[in-house]
């Protein structure tokens, strides 16, 4: 149950978006003259001195249309919203936390691995990124933006504890694993929130730059799976299977729209992409008690993974 109560939904909604949000964002639903959508998030631990707040990282993408002016290239603290702009964070037990957007933009450490995307997104390959960003939106991190959302207070803490982020040299390629998420939240979230789907880690985009160096594993910023990622997943926490050890969130999908029985492949910042942002955001980083650190804990991981399939 633990990894359950550190996943969120969000849910953003802003009067009179709705031609901004059509152009932009994959689905949304019109409740009393406002524009919803929702993304999915994780609940946080930080060791920041100024949190008597609440964190949640979430999907950037979704904040994206309700920008009162464009984004810079980096990532930005205290965006400006349009007016009646709003932002709630939904627990596990059906709690609504009023937040706000504490900060906006791609993570510093996966600007490789989303360069080398968007090269292959944007040549004739015809794959493209799942969601379409705001129009106009040059920003580097066009297919992986990351938000960091506040809720003032300590209360989201409880939910959050138990959660353990797996350093990225842990990961392998096969390493069974879920996504968390509320696909569809907007629409209903009694049916939708905290669904699961599971695949396993399908590949790991290590940056060119370091392939051959030992410490390649540890940059690892992103990673594909072939779990299903849904609209309004985006965001969601991506888990070892069966476990509270967080391996990264859903940054966005990847499909080819011509062949449509393809399915999807999910793109995940891993724990080096996720720290990047939250040490530019709040200069901090993640407690090192809510870390599985390099290797004696990993080998135990992945050899509990291997012998998983012998049964």
């Amino acid at each position: 149950e633990r990894p359950m109560n550190a996943s969120v939904m969000v849910r953003v909604s802003a009067p009179d978006a709705r031609q901004k949000i059509a152009a932009s964002v994959t689905f949304f639903t019109t409740k009393l003259g406002s524009t919803v959508c929702s993304a999915s998030g994780v609940i946080i631990a930080t060791d920041s001195a100024a949190s008597g707040d609440s964190w949640v990282l979430s999907d950037g993408g979704v904040f994206l249309p309700f920008l009162a002016k464009r984004m810079s290239k980096q990532s930005s603290k205290y965006p400006v919203m349009r007016q009646g702009f709003q932002v709630e964070v939904r627990t596990q037990d059906g709690k609504w936390w009023p937040a706000s957007v504490y900060a906006l933009g791609p993570p510093p450490g996966a600007a490789p691995g989303l360069d080398a995307m968007s090269r292959i997104i944007s040549s004739q390959s015809g794959l493209q990124s799942g969601f379409v960003l705001a129009k106009g939106m040059s920003c580097r991190g066009e297919l992986g933006v990351m938000a960091l959302i506040r809720v003032k207070g300590k209360s989201l803490g409880k939910y959050g504890s138990g959660v353990r982020w797996l350093d990225p040299s842990c990961l392998a390629r096969g390493m069974e694993v879920s996504i968390l998420s509320s696909p569809y939240g907007a629409l209903s979230e009694e049916i939708f929130a905290n669904s699961v789907s599971s695949g396993v880690i399908s590949s790991l985009l290590t940056p060119l730059s370091s392939v051959s160096s030992s410490e390649a594993s540890g940059n690892l910023s992103l990673i594909l799976t072939d779990a299903r990622c849904f609209p309004g997943s985006e965001g969601g926490g991506v888990f070892v299977r069966n476990t509270s050890k967080i391996v990264g969130i859903v940054a966005g999908t990847l499909s080819h729209p011509t062949l449509v029985h393809s399915g999807t492949l999910s793109l995940v910042f891993t724990l080096s992409a996720v720290e990047s942002f939250i040490s530019t955001c709040l200069s901090t980083t993640l407690p090192r008690t809510t870390r599985v650190s390099p290797p004696p804990s990993c080998k135990r991981l992945s050899h509990h993974h291997h012998h998983h399939h012998h049964h």
